[in-house]
């Protein structure tokens, strides 16, 4: 392995690794990166990727300075992440396929170091994609020639792959004057200099696209970031920075200017969609509650100035009465349901301006109490007793509304209406069915000696096949069942056993092993009755494990049995050379009669 140099080229001024990498590499006659590194005993991949202890080895090997050359490479912390000079940007953000150059840089730099293509060095200034000038000399930045991911990094390999092209830099030399946002940006990556103070710590990449959504709000109101080139993008990110920079204050003036303008609201903007995605990126969450602040200072729905907004008393004085009109109560029991049910404040009015999205949960919560029933008259509705009634909420099916200004609970119509449907499509109307062998349900419940709830649970799910309308307009106390097939589907409902988590905690198996030994038929299973989800539990009786046990064994219930800890039946098992059973395909279940004598 070489550890001197023939020819060894130091770091210069704010040069990456593996830029240093590529020109030593030309230098010392390698063909290739991977080549050269194979000779040294460096790893070109984690060097690119900005290890730490490559970067370190590289700069021993090129008398570099370490911290310089570990600043100046963008490492990357994860598939979606890194980090240059103590800044974290968007993997996405900083160039790789697209390396690009200054070629006033690289004019200078032949003029001074010579004519040798490995005297080129690259920039960290260049890498992030957010820069596309450079600062020192005001011209656009090429791309390098590019031919695969092998060489993407190799800048000297790709110069060389269109002809002459190094010798054209002159000629395709372009002036372009560097923007506000560019030298901020690298102010920060560089130096270290907040590029918005009053946002906190922010990504200037995440920065840059909230700054070209802002331009482009406040240039076009909901136009499209496709329709335009860029160069028109490139003016954009300055305008929106140009305001940023401002202040909070400066920003909501000119958003609440461009809502005026333009006559749009912001959630059909490309800047709100952006800011305030379904699965929130959480880099974005600075401009995502700035987002939710404009919306409540400013207004969402075409209240184009703070001014020209209507007080909020006055909008919530409306909505009252138009309740009020709506159900026929008063103005007054309105409000106090509202402030009682914690809907409005004590003082009666919302300390966010924008109460619109507010509208509806009222009339919601208003309509139901308004249309609710007491228990008396709900049980009635459905044609119940009240005890029977009772046995319904205590069970899950029906459930009072949350409400604290009536003392006593009180009931939706619309549940009971929705209750009635449910049990009604699995009952076919019979007035004919007369038979002594029928009975009502408050009379079936008492001859099986079961709770109405279940009855009622047992019909919705459609199990009681013979269940008929003699009455239908006496609500459920019209339905007439058999009692036999009820008292024969009420024992496997009200079968109970055991979960797969009380399986997986017993056994001390995982809860996909639990699964398979169940599929593979070694621990026999049945499913409960539908949850309120509308899911069945698979549950497992316990004399059924017992079973299991007695042919079969883990670590867990060995170790109980045995009456030692679950370490030294692992250490039986090593020592004694006891396999798994074969019927478990490779779960670390034994064969009882085996294990237990370990």
């Amino acid at each position: 392995m070489i550890e001197i140099l023939p020819i060894r080229l130091t770091a210069s001024a704010a040069e990456p690794g593996f830029s240093i990498l590529a020109r030593n590499t030309a230098a010392n006659a390698s063909r290739t990166i991977k080549e050269f590194c194979a000779a040294t005993g460096l790893n070109k991949a984690l060097i690119c990727a900005g290890d730490p202890e490559q970067l370190c080895a590289l700069a021993k090997l090129t008398g570099s300075d370490p911290e310089h050359l570990q600043s100046n490479s963008p490492r990357q912390l994860d598939r979606k992440t890194s980090v240059i000079n103590g800044n974290k940007l968007l993997t996405r953000s900083l160039r790789k396929a697209d390396l690009s150059i200054c070629p006033q840089c690289w004019l200078e730099q032949r003029e001074t170091r010579g004519s040798q293509s490995y005297q080129l060095a690259l920039n960290s200034a260049w890498l992030p994609r957010s820069v596309r000038t450079c600062i020192r000399h005001d011209v656009w930045l090429i791309e390098l020639p590019y031919k695969d991911y092998t060489s993407c990094y190799d800048h000297l390999l790709r110069c060389k792959l269109t002809y002459g092209w190094l010798g054209s830099l002159a000629t395709i030399l372009k002036r372009q004057p560097s923007s506000n946002f560019e030298r901020a940006v690298l102010g920060q990556i560089l130096l270290n200099q907040p590029i918005c103070p009053w946002l906190g710590e922010i990504q200037v990449d995440v920065l840059e696209r909230w700054c070209l959504g802002l331009g482009l709000f406040l240039e076009t109101g909901s136009g499209r970031l496709n329709d335009f080139d860029e160069h028109a993008q490139f003016q954009m990110i300055d305008a929106g920075y140009d305001v940023m920079k401002s202040g909070r204050n400066a920003l909501h003036v000119a958003v609440d200017v461009a809502l005026g303008k333009h006559g749009v609201r912001l959630g059909k903007t490309w800047l709100y969609n952006w800011a305030i995605p379904s699965h929130s990126p959480p880099e974005r969450s600075v401009f995502r509650s700035q987002m939710k602040d404009m919306c409540d200072a400013q207004g969402d729905y075409c209240l184009y100035t703070v001014a020209s907004a209507p007080p909020v008393s006055r909008t919530v004085d409306l909505q009252l009465r138009k309740l009020s009109r709506l159900t026929g109560r008063s103005v007054s029991w309105t409000r106090n349901v509202l402030m009682t049910d914690g809907y409005l404040p004590s003082s009666g009015i919302p300390a966010q301006r924008h109460v619109n999205s507010q509208f509806y949960f009222w009339r919601t919560h208003i309509l139901r109490l308004h249309s609710s029933l007491k228990t008396k008259a709900a049980a009635s509705r459905l044609g119940l007793g009240v005890k029977a009634f009772g046995s319904l909420v205590q069970d899950g099916i029906l459930s009072p509304i949350k409400s604290q200004v009536y003392v006593k609970p009180r009931f939706d119509t619309a549940d009971l209406d929705t209750l009635m449907a449910r049990v009604q499509r699995h009952v076919h109307p019979n007035p004919a069915c007369r038979s002594a062998e029928f009975a009502s349900i408050p009379k079936a419940c008492f001859e099986v000696s079961c709770a109405t709830s279940t009855v009622i649970n047992l019909l919705m799910d459609g199990h009681l096949k013979s269940a008929a309308w003699t009455h239908q307009g006496k609500g459920l106390a019209g339905i007439v069942i058999y009692p036999v097939e009820l008292k024969s589907k009420l024992a496997s409902f009200s079968k109970t056993g055991l979960t797969i988590e009380d399986l997986r905690d017993r056994l001390g198996l995982q809860y996909t092993q639990v699964k398979k030994l169940i599929a593979r038929d070694l621990l026999l299973a049945f499913t409960g009755r539908k949850s309120s989800t509308g899911r069945r539990a698979v549950l497992v009786d316990p004399p059924d494990l017992a079973a299991f046990l007695d042919d079969f064994q883990t670590v867990r219930t060995a170790a109980a049995r045995l009456g030692i800890s679950e370490n030294a039946v692992r250490a039986g098992i090593s020592n004694g050379g006891i396999v798994r059973a074969p019927e478990g395909d490779g779960l670390p279940i034994y064969r009882a009669a085996v294990i237990l004598t370990v």
